[in-house]
């Protein structure tokens, strides 16, 4: 049987580590996010959807982990994880001309301080709700045009998508148990592309970058492993 350890080498590649086995983006693709913008501010939409893709996975898991399980549970319920990046990804598309880019961490800070507050809003409007019955209808904005460019559109088969959908899901849940320390080395350095002095700075003064490979690989990896089923 393998143990948690043999386990957690499935995150890694010669000499790094690698979280494309959670669903993360490879590292290379974060190389581009810099280009991607200019691209953008250039006159190409495109480049947005491209962007998006790349940091979408991220900003679901925080949304998913960090942010709906602060609200109360009826709250909660009448929040839909696919309105709010929906609604989140119109916001960034309106806003990402004025985004200051300062490396690859700094986009996902960015989208989560506008799904934070997508999240604020929707349970305002619930909240009112519940205050008074009669406004007890569908919440405004779940128009969303899913068609904006590059931003959703499945790319396989319904099979292979519910199979992701329950890998985030499972994730998900995984990170919600794993401390706020631990969720940030996991999404700064897998999910958003953050170099290691970036992970350290975030982590606190005295952390190295060694410092914080180190605990990525020694700890935060084998309890990760430890929660998340085994394959095969």
């Amino acid at each position: 049987m393998d143990s948690d350890d043999d386990r957690s080498r499935a995150f890694e590649r010669p000499g790094e580590l690698d979280g494309t086995a959670l669903g993360a983006p490879p590292p290379q693709d974060f190389t581009q996010t810099r280009q991607d913008l200019q691209r953008f501010r250039g006159g190409d939409v495109e480049a947005f959807g491209v962007i998006w893709r790349r940091y979408a996975p991220a900003l679901e898991l925080i949304v998913a982990a960090r942010i709906l399980p602060r609200l109360a549970p009826e709250l909660r319920a009448r929040i839909a994880l696919e309105d709010v990046l929906q609604i989140a990804s119109r916001k960034a598309l309106e806003k990402l001309g004025d985004f200051e880019f300062r490396g690859p961490g700094s986009i996902l800070a960015w989208m989560s301080v506008i799904a934070t507050h997508v999240v604020s809003d929707q349970t305002d409007y619930w909240r009112a709700a519940v205050r008074d019955v009669r406004r007890d209808r569908e919440l405004p904005h779940r128009d969303v045009d899913t068609g904006s460019p590059g931003v959703v559109g499945p790319d396989a088969g319904p099979a292979t998508q519910a199979s992701r959908s329950e890998q985030k899901r499972l994730l998900a849940e995984a990170l919600q148990r794993l401390s706020e320390r631990h969720q940030t080395i996991i999404l700064l350095r897998f999910f958003a592309g953050a170099t290691w002095d970036e992970v350290a700075a975030e982590l606190g003064a005295g952390v190295s970058a060694d410092a914080a490979r180190m605990e990525l690989r020694g700890r935060v990896l084998p309890l990760l492993a430890s929660m998340l089923p085994r394959s095969g």
